[in-house]
């Protein structure tokens, strides 16, 4: 019997070599159990340049593969950055006919953090040894909506943290030159904010998700690659977006999904430093009021405004994030749902320094 060969990769390069078996421990090797697919050939890879950082992406997949590097081209290159993760993303074809669920169930513990979509569907993500382990069916693999968001969108967000990154529920635009950050809870408007200012010929950053890092004492805010979702009450304002942007179900609710590149309202995407933080608050029947936040309340407000509740030892990150951000001018803006005179507002709003009281 001839000896047979598997192939591994060297941990700490990346580097991939052929290991030779005897024929008896072979046959042991190839069929054991091996849930995380370790065993799986993985001939595709590629470094990823994301947000600054360096992301190594192993996949047996050349369609994952190709699909992965369109969205993070967005993105400046890293060429000359470390590697501080790796993704391991394997697609398996699975019976004709099986569904997929885009339901998401996480959970993480103080290393280990995990995230399933359905029974055939999941992250697994080791924090310590900055790796993650993603089994996706063929089926979502091919659906590059669904794959993006919330799929994909999901492993970022998993690694921001290890990446340098504070994560804040919140969009970002471009008002005068300026960066802005917009905070609220859901339906608070946001996103048909964003729009208006792109449909202005101002930049939209970021859609559902800023992400914050420390450069030496001035604040980096980076966007996501993936699409913006607008709810359907935000076509009563723009009812071109019924032509601009497909349905999108996300368990009991009902969302458009507009791509942001392909209708020209995100390109190259570098960071920008933001100025001015907004707290949106929508209240049926209110005219537009604007009130300066002080500093104890936007504390507070900041803090329930993160994405994640980290752990601990990401809390000094997150603290001097929290901190830059403090330093800026805050608003709190109620409004009745019409963004227009809502972008006049923020327009109009001083920037210089802010309210200590």
């Amino acid at each position: 019997m001839r000896a047979s060969s598997v192939v591994k990769s060297n941990p700490s390069d990346g580097t991939r070599v052929a290991m030779e078996l005897p024929p008896d421990r072979a046959a042991t090797f190839i069929n054991r159990p091996d849930p995380l697919r370790r065993l799986i050939p993985i001939p595709y890879s590629t470094n990823l340049s994301c947000m600054g950082k360096c992301v190594r992406l192993e996949t047996n997949d050349p369609a994952i593969l190709e699909h992965l590097v369109d969205l993070f081209s967005i993105y400046p290159p890293s060429a000359e950055q470390p590697v501080l993760f790796r993704w391991r993303i394997i697609s398996e074809a699975l019976p004709e006919g099986t569904p997929f669920s885009l339901a998401r169930f996480a959970f993480s513990d103080s290393q280990l953090r995990y995230a399933e979509f359905g029974q055939h569907n999941f992250i697994a993500i080791d924090i310590d040894s900055r790796l993650a382990v993603v089994l996706v069916s063929e089926k979502l693999a091919r659906d590059r909506g669904s794959l993006t968001y919330p799929f994909l969108d999901t492993l970022f967000c998993m690694c921001a943290a290890s990446l340098g990154f504070t994560s804040l529920f919140a969009n970002c635009i471009e008002v005068k030159g300026k960066a802005v950050l917009l905070l609220g809870l859901p339906r608070s408007g946001k996103t048909a904010l964003s729009y208006l200012a792109a449909k202005r010929g101002m930049r939209w950053h970021a859609d559902d998700g800023v992400f914050l890092e420390n450069n030496d004492g001035t604040l980096q805010s980076w966007g996501g690659f993936w699409p913006a979702l607008m709810r359907e009450e935000t076509l009563d304002f723009f009812p071109e977006i019924r032509t601009l942007a497909k349905s999108f179900y996300y368990g009991d609710f009902a969302f458009r999904r507009l791509d942001r590149c392909s209708r020209g309202f995100q390109s190259l995407h570098p960071p920008v430093e933001p100025r001015c933080c907004v707290f949106l608050n929508r209240n049926a029947g209110e005219q537009v009021r604007v009130t300066r936040l002080p500093l104890q309340y936007f504390r507070k407000r900041l803090v329930e405004s993160l994405l994640f509740e980290e752990d601990l030892h990401f809390e000094r990150q997150q603290n001097e994030v929290l901190e830059l951000l403090t330093e800026l001018p805050a608003y709190d803006i109620s409004h009745a749902g019409d963004p227009a005179p809502v972008m006049s507002a923020i327009s109009s709003l001083d920037t210089s320094s802010t309210d200590t009281a």
